[in-house]
């Protein structure tokens, strides 16, 4: 069945661009109906949505299935444990001429899509992002995610920083995805990097970034305890070392560049130490990456107080 027939645009907008919407999802069949809903409520309807179950074992199929709708379709496989296949699964299985990723805690407002295919039509680019309002379990905003200037975007300005792109903010050219072979890096040691890792190989092959600097989304604050934060560092580690010596070509003093990433890594981790209260690990990581690199902190600093700067100015644009 062509799923573009089930679909009827809104007048008024600058593309006719199709969307595959990807949710992976794993029991959380609660939730699930929220976010779902949430796009079936844009304002811009030409879209499919792809519900890709990671091994759900309560009645997430059944949810699904409830909601009776033909521009959603559901796919099942057994849990590989990280959100990279599921994904994957649902790159490969879309229609649309962008692959847009929501997870399924996160919500979309009305208008973002009807956003997103105007700005694919104005700007020549094969990743669009926004900013996402970052809310914890209460429903309390604590933070805004989200680059703050698409001229600012290369492979190299986001390697140097960080991953400010909400995956749930994301859409991707599949055409050009396709192209390039570019996927979500399944490793065990990519697992809650694999996101940061596909934009940077979208830049790296020659992709243009936009970012819509207005909030669109709704991210759900992960409930990160000191393994995860371990494991998300150290995996970090690994994405930093494969960029450096194995893709990057924008220098060839790669020890330098490693050791500067490192010190972003030690600083970042300080940040975390901060707000655990434990000054003396915060101290201990502060130190270590100005002996890395003694100016990366200068650095650091004034890349946090911009983005803090410019999200400021998106939450009260008045």
């Amino acid at each position: 069945m062509n799923q573009r027939s089930n679909t009827t645009g809104i007048s008024g907008h600058k593309s006719d661009s199709f969307f595959s919407v990807v949710i992976p999802t794993y029991n959380r069949a609660d939730i699930l109906p929220g976010t779902i809903k949430s796009v079936l409520d844009q304002t811009y309807q030409k879209f499919e949505i792809i519900i890709v179950d990671n091994g759900s074992t309560d009645n997430t199929f059944d949810v699904v299935k409830s909601l009776d709708d033909s521009r959603i379709r559901y796919f099942f496989q057994h849990g590989s444990g990280s959100p990279a296949s599921p994904r994957n699964k649902g790159i490969v299985e879309s229609h649309g001429d962008w692959v847009a990723f929501l997870d399924s805690d996160d919500h979309w407002h009305p208008e973002k899509l009807a956003q997103v295919a105007d700005a694919v039509a104005e700007q020549s680019c094969e990743l669009v992002s926004h900013y996402q309002q970052v809310q914890n379990s209460k429903g309390v905003n604590i933070s805004l995610m989200g680059f703050h200037n698409s001229s600012e975007i290369s492979y190299r300005s986001l390697l140097l920083t960080e991953n400010s792109f909400a995956t749930s903010s994301v859409a991707i050219n599949r055409k050009f995805a396709n192209r390039h072979s570019l996927l979500f890096n399944e490793a065990e040691n990519y697992f809650a990097v694999e996101d940061y890792d596909l934009w940077l190989r979208i830049l790296a092959s020659g992709g243009r970034a936009s970012v819509i600097p207005v909030v669109l989304g709704i991210n759900q604050e992960s409930e990160g305890h000191l393994g995860t934060l371990d494991l998300f560092f150290c995996n970090l580690a690994h994405l930093h070392n494969d960029h450096v010596w194995k893709i990057q070509q924008f220098t060839a003093s790669k020890k330098a560049l490693e050791k500067r990433l490192l010190a972003a890594l030690m600083l970042r981790r300080a940040m975390t130490e901060i707000r655990s209260n434990n000054y003396r690990q915060m101290l201990s990581e502060l130190f270590q990456a100005v002996m890395k690199s003694p100016l990366e902190p200068i650095r650091y600093m004034f890349y946090r107080i911009s983005q803090r700067w410019n999200h400021i100015y998106a939450e009260h644009p008045e």
